[in-house]
């Protein structure tokens, strides 16, 4: 089939679904938190953990309509016995959520540029290229949000530049369900540096979704232990230069709340159809039940898990967390099995100053196939038949270190009332430990020792970032021009 006809099919498709979503709005909900907004990010973190309001953190984005929930349960009582920095957290979300579900047009302008591609993307990271000018055109109205971020990219490749769209979506509101369609990065999981399925590590995949508008309980005594609840999924099209072009993926996930300080998260991701194979409905429902598409005749590639975060005061002073992702390769009857898995905790606290805070978080992973018992390697985001692998444009959709890796990191965020932030992760990361190739990133073995750090304030009327990134050898990847040290910097600006 040629690339022509199959990029007609694709935008046929995204066309249809965007005018779906058009056809079902009656009310507009506001948009989301996006996944590069640390400073809202530790905002809700502190206030959260720390116990003014509980606000779901593990799924992102983030509702704008959960943020408001969260902001409106805390009584100006409570509000009397909190301190000044907490105070002045939520006076930040308030007016971010004020200037991102008003009515009317939101216009950003934003400049990136570095001396390196970047080859571990987390989640505070911009753009993957050396050098980017995109802006963001957001439209609110009583039945639908539109947003626009076209983007010029320098150094993507073959091309000197390249116009993207990444960030692009519509949504609208069907009763308490939020539909929509475009291509914007999700996070799924608690981990603070990636995520074992889903994260920031590859460009966003065009997609259409659905999700409840903000969380909800069940008041059925059958259903209601489960607390607060989310519900979500999506559907999506990925790129036409793989071994099975255009082949579909789609992610789904359920987040329950039984007691305020804990949140249960199961997710699960899988592929199917593509080119010469079936891409009906049929062979969806065939996959969402584990049968055909998961056979040996089917062969679809699906992975599923599960996260937790639990959250608790330490000495009624540290704002604390303990958090955890499990996500099998493959299933044994209809459980995952083969882990990967990532363990996690994180404390916060107000410095004596009073006019900042600081988080402090150690992670683990192993994106080994069974890393907790006996190890299979090339295994995690690989498959026989879709054997471009749980990747998008060769980069994986989950950890961004790929498989068959090892990670220990650190890492340490500042933040303070006037906008100044700085942020510190250091990392010992243990590539491809098998050494062979089917690990993009990394061909062969590598072991590295990592340094980041970045600091932002408010400079000529827009947020600007200064970063660094070093790594103890010179990277080796198939996909990503790496350079041991980089610097790199950003300037956002809000019309």
């Amino acid at each position: 089939m040629s690339t022509r006809i199959r990029n007609a099919r694709k935008s046929t498709w995204l066309l249809g679904s965007l005018f779906a979503c058009l056809l079902s709005s009656t009310v507009l909900a506001s948009p989301w938190v996006d996944i590069s907004d640390s400073r809202t990010r530790h905002n809700l973190e502190w206030l959260n953990d720390s116990g003014v309001f509980s606000v779901p953190l593990t799924t992102w984005p983030i509702l704008w309509a959960d943020v408001h929930a969260a902001l409106g349960s805390v009584t100006r009582e409570q509000r009397r016995f909190l301190s000044t920095l907490q105070i002045q957290a939520l006076e930040e979300l308030e007016f971010e959520l004020r200037r991102h579900t008003a009515n009317g047009i939101k216009t950003s302008i934003t400049l990136a540029g570095s001396n390196s591609r970047d080859g571990l993307r987390t989640r505070d990271d911009g753009s993957l290229e050396k050098g980017s000018i995109s802006t963001d055109l957001q439209w609110d109205g009583d039945f639908l949000a539109v947003g626009l971020s076209p983007s010029i990219e320098t150094d993507p490749g073959d091309d000197t530049f390249q116009i993207r769209y990444d960030g692009s979506f519509v949504a609208a509101v069907a009763g308490p369900v939020v539909l929509g369609a475009g291509a914007f990065d999700r996070w799924w999981g608690p981990g603070n540096y990636t995520s074992l399925i889903l994260s920031n590590s590859a460009r966003p995949v065009k997609s259409v979704f659905a999700r409840n508008r903000e969380a909800f309980s069940f008041e059925t005594p059958w259903l209601s232990w489960l607390g607060r609840m989310q519900i979500l999924g999506f559907v999506g099209m990925l790129e036409d230069d793989r071994v099975i072009p255009d082949a579909r993926v789609t992610g789904m996930r359920l987040v329950v709340q039984p007691i305020p300080s804990l949140e249960i998260g199961f997710s699960r991701a899988m592929m199917w159809g593509g080119e010469d194979r079936d891409n009906g409905f049929k062979a969806f429902w065939k996959s969402l039940l584990a049968q055909d598409e998961n056979t040996e005749g089917g062969a679809g590639n699906q992975l599923g898990g599960f996260d937790a975060r639990y959250k608790f005061l330490l000495a009624d002073r540290f704002a604390s967390a303990l958090y955890f992702q499990a996500i099998g390769e493959d299933e044994a009857g209809i459980l995952p099995t083969e882990y990967l898995v990532q363990f996690g905790a994180q404390t916060q606290w107000a410095l004596p100053s009073g006019t900042s805070f600081l988080k402090v978080y150690a992670e683990v992973m192993d994106t080994t196939a069974g890393a907790l018992r006996g190890q299979d390697f090339n295994v995690a985001y690989n498959h026989s038949i879709y054997q471009s692998g749980y990747r998008f444009r060769d980069r994986s959709l989950g950890a961004t270190t790929d498989n068959d890796s090892r990670a220990f990191l650190v890492g340490m965020n500042w933040q303070a009332q006037d906008g100044k932030q700085a942020d510190l992760v250091l990392g010992q990361l243990d590539l491809n430990r098998d050494d062979t190739g089917l690990n993009p990133l990394s061909p062969g073995a590598q072991e590295l020792l990592m340094f980041q750090a970045s600091y932002s304030d408010y400079v000529f009327g827009g947020r600007g970032r200064l970063g660094i990134r070093w790594l103890s050898e010179e990277p080796v990847s198939q996909i990503v021009e790496w350079e041991q040290a980089a610097i790199e910097a950003s300037w956002e600006y809000r019309f």
